[in-house]
C-alpha cells in the first residue's frame, strides 16, 4: 500500500517507475487505480457487487492509467539479471521489488546455504542493479512473525525477516507501524501508521513520520490531529531511547513491510 502510492505519486512527477511483483501484475493496476481516483477498492474488485455509475466510474479509473504507459512498467517474477536487462532499456527512475523472501527463495534457493545468506545476496544483487542504472532502488521485506510477542514494540532492523546482510546494502531502511494493532487501545485510532526510519546514510536516523491510510481506497494523507486538525505528516524526531523501526508494506507482521 505504501508503496503503491509512492508509485502514483512519481508517476505524477513525470517519473518513470519499474515493478517487479511476485503476485499477478493485473492487481497493481487496481490498487494504483483505486489510489489515483481516490475511490474505493471494492469497486475494482467487486464489480458486480456496486452499482452501474459506480462500476462505470471504476472502470473510466482504470482506463485512466493508460496516460503511464509510456512511465510505469509492471513485470511479474524476474531474474534481476533479466530485470537489468529490462531496466537499461526502459531507463527507470525508480526500480521496485516486491518482496526479497520469496525473491530469494526462488531465485537463490540452494545457492548460499542458509535463507539469510540467500536475502542478503538478492539484497546486494538488488543494490548493483540500481546503481548500475543509475535508479532509485525500493526493496520491499518481510519482518518476523517474533514481533507478535512482543505487543506494542516498535519493530527493528533485527525483526527484518532473515535479513542477513538488508542492513549493510540497504543506505535507507524505512519500518511501517501500526500501533493500533499492536495495542488494541481504545486511544490509538486504527487509522493511524507511522514509518520509523531505521538507518539513514544520507541524513538523520530516529524520524518518525505520522500517516494516514484510507481503508477503503488506500489512499495515503499526513495524519491530522483530530481535536485541532493540525498536520503532523512532517516527521519528528525520536529520543535516543526509542526504537528505531522498517520499509513501507500493509503493516501486517509477515506481510510486506
Amino acid at each position: 500500500t505504501v508503496v503503491s502510492n509512492v508509485v502514483v505519486n512519481a508517476l505524477k512527477e513525470g517519473k518513470k517507475v519499474l515493478m517487479s511483483v511476485l503476485e499477478n501484475p493485473d492487481q497493481v493496476a487496481t490498487r494504483l487505480a483505486s489510489i489515483n481516483s481516490d475511490m474505493p477498492l471494492g469497486w475494482f474488485l467487486k464489480p458486480d457487487q456496486v452499482s452501474d455509475a459506480n462500476f462505470a466510474s471504476a472502470k473510466g479509473a482504470l482506463e485512466s492509467l493508460k496516460q503511464w504507459d509510456n512511465q510505469l512498467k509492471v513485470v511479474g517474477a524476474t531474474p534481476l539479471a533479466l530485470l537489468k536487462s529490462m531496466a537499461e532499456k526502459f531507463k527507470p527512475d525508480i526500480v521496485i521489488l516486491d518482496y526479497l523472501q520469496k525473491y530469494a527463495a526462488r531465485y537463490c534457493n540452494g545457492k548460499q546455504g542458509t535463507k539469510a545468506s540467500e536475502g542478503g545476496r538478492a539484497a546486494r544483487e538488488f543494490g548493483k542493479l540500481s546503481i548500475d542504472c543509475n535508479a532509485a532502488g525500493i526493496l520491499l521485506s518481510q519482518v518476523s512473525r517474533r514481533n507478535e510477542e512482543a505487543k506494542g514494540r516498535r519493530p527493528a532492523m533485527e525483526d527484518l525477516k532473515e535479513s542477513g546482510d538488508i542492513e549493510n546494502y540497504a543506505d535507507v531502511i524505512m519500518m511501517l507501524y501500526w500501533p493500533w494493532r499492536d495495542t488494541r487501545s481504545e486511544k490509538k485510532d486504527p487509522l493511524l501508521y507511522e514509518i520509523d526510519i531505521a538507518k539513514n546514510k544520507l541524513g538523520p536516523p530516529q524520524v518518525t513520520m505520522s500517516l494516514r491510510i484510507n481503508p477503503e481506497t488506500l489512499r495515503i494523507t499526513d495524519w491530522k490531529e483530530a481535536k485541532n486538525g493540525s498536520s503532523e505528516g512532517t516527521g519528528t524526531v525520536r529520543g535516543e531511547s526509542s526504537c528505531a523501526a522498517t520499509e513501507g508494506g500493509d503493516g501486517s507482521t509477515e506481510g510486506d513491510s
